[in-house]
Order: structure tokens, then sequence, then C-alpha cells
């Protein structure tokens, strides 16, 4: 390792990183996040209500897409359904918001409505991963509510507990239920800690503090701001290929290339490199690699807890 470079030397081949740019992420990241909590966020309205200027501060916007896009992805299931024959497929199943593995993946506009729609034309279950992304971490209690649709089955955890216990559940529609309860009355499955009654206790609690305190109401307001204020500091850094999420749950995506979107080099494990780097200055993210194609790319995660 030089002054101004990270080499990293894999199976004979030299791959090296300018340590300028790991520094040049980790340092605004880091020092955005420490004044927002040392001095409190400051939202464009509360800085109107101030009389501050806000001048420059960039507000997020829809993104406009092609209804093209959905129709491609919506014949894409429908065909891929109608290959395995009729009465062949059981479920579809997604995360509602991509999590460690996407790097907070928002969905684009309709594309869940799409999807029910093709599973409900082949008799198909639309199944809906929110063990990352639900429980209030995007602003609502369930990231579907933003898609407008409702799943047959929702997979919850994470923020059920708030990890003060392990814990996780699904949630099934009434359909499903009422099937149940006309054939044998139980859902015959279990684990050896099934409905372990601390746990239950634990994450009672948890949402019973999340509906007094208002915090989803808070994720929605301060998560607005958190989006605003990364979109300032990175969009037009040349080194974040995007800056996407909702609410309390951010993800950046790095490239070496901003134009066109070229990943750096796998061996570089230039997310590890973000982690240490930002864990060094007293902030705290969430790092992953393999974002384009599960070996290459890069991004890391923001997941501030929700009293932040």
């Amino acid at each position: 390792m030089t002054g101004k470079s990270i080499r990293l030397i894999t199976e004979g081949e030299n791959t090296e990183v300018d340590k300028t740019v790991i520094d040049k992420l980790a340092e605004p990241l880091t020092h955005m996040i420490r004044n927002a909590v040392d001095h409190g966020i400051e939202t464009p309205e509360k800085r109107a209500a101030a009389g501050k200027n806000t001048e420059g501060t960039v507000r997020l916007t829809a993104k406009h897409r092609s209804g093209r896009i959905l129709i491609e992805l919506a014949d894409e299931l429908d065909q891929a359904m109608t290959a395995q024959g009729k009465g062949s497929v059981i479920a579809f199943v997604a995360e509602t918001v991509g999590g460690a593995t996407a790097g907070v993946l928002t969905p684009v506009p309709g594309y869940f409505k799409a999807m029910r729609a093709v599973c409900e034309k082949h008799g198909a279950l639309l199944i809906l991963d929110e063990v990352m992304c639900g429980m209030g971490r995007t602003g609502t209690l369930h990231a579907c509510e933003q898609e407008g649709v409702s799943p047959d089955l929702l997979a919850i955890a994470k923020g059920l507990g708030g990890g003060y216990q392990p814990i996780g559940a699904v949630l099934a529609a009434p359909h499903i239920v009422n099937v149940l309860e006309a054939k044998t009355g139980y859902f015959q499955h279990g684990h050896t800690y099934l409905g372990h009654s601390v746990a239950c206790a634990a994450s009672l609690a948890v949402q019973r503090v999340i509906e007094r305190d208002g915090l989803l109401e808070k994720v929605r307001i301060d998560g607005k701001w958190l989006g605003e204020a990364l979109q300032t500091a990175f969009s037009r850094h040349p080194h974040v290929g995007d800056v996407r999420g909702r609410g309390f749950f951010w993800g950046l995506e790095f490239v070496q290339d901003k134009a066109s979107k070229q990943p750096f080099a796998a061996p570089l494990q230039l997310h590890a490199k973000l982690k240490r780097a930002a864990m060094a200055r007293g902030l705290m993210v969430y790092p992953m690699g393999g974002t384009l194609d599960g070996v290459s790319g890069d991004h890391v995660l923001l997941a501030p807890p929700f009293i932040a």
C-alpha cells in the first residue's frame, strides 16, 4: 500500500484504486450524517420557516419511465408461467424494495400491479418479502402499501422486533386463511421456538412505541430530507452511479465511470474499503458487492434507526 493508492494483488493480477476515491466518498457521507445527528435534520420546510434560503435544494422527483417497460416485464412473466403449463406455477416471489443484494432497488412505478395481474391470470400467489424493507423502514408499515397492492403472503422480520428479540412472521390474506380453516383448521408448520412468548412480547412493545411516538410519519418526513441530502451530495459525484431509496432505507451504487455505469473491478472490494473508511470516521454503513451480476458492482446501504 502506498500513500496515494490501495493495491490489491489477486491471482497474479495487480489492481489498484486511488485512495482519494475512497476518501471523497466516505468523507462527505460521514459529514452529512454527523451534521444531522449533531444539529438535527434541517428540512427545506424548516429552513423556510426559519426564514433561511432554500435555493439550491434538490427535491426528489419521480423518474418518468415508459409504460413499455411494464408491458415487457409483465409479458416476460406471463410467458414464463405459460411455458410451465397451466396450474404449474404456485407463486411469484419478490422483495418489494430490494435489500442487501440489490442495494435498495426500488420498483418501477406500477410494477407490482402488473405482476399481480399476471399472477391472477395464472392462478398464482403473489408473495412479497419485506424482511428488510417492511415494518416502517420505507415510511409505511408495509412497503407494498406504496405500490397499491396487497400480496397473498407477506414475510416480515427485522423491524417487527426492532432487534430486541429474534422474530419473523408471515402475514396471510383472508382467502388463504379461509382455505386452511375449511380444511385442517391449522397451519401445519413449526420450529422449535415458534411463537416464543418473550419474542412476541418484545415485538408487540416495539410496535406500540412506533404507533405511540408517530415514528412512521417521522420516517416519511425525515426520510424525504435524507433522500434530498444524499441526492444533493452525490448525484453529480463521478463515482456514484445511482442514489435510490425511500424513507430510512437508501442505497448508493458506486461506479468507475458514471457515463457508462462501468463498475469497479470486483477484486478491489470497493464496498468493503468504503465500510472501513466510513467506520474510521464514525459512520456505520451496510456494504455489499455483486450489485450488477452477483460478482461485479459495489453499493452501501444507509438505514438509520427510526428515532435518529
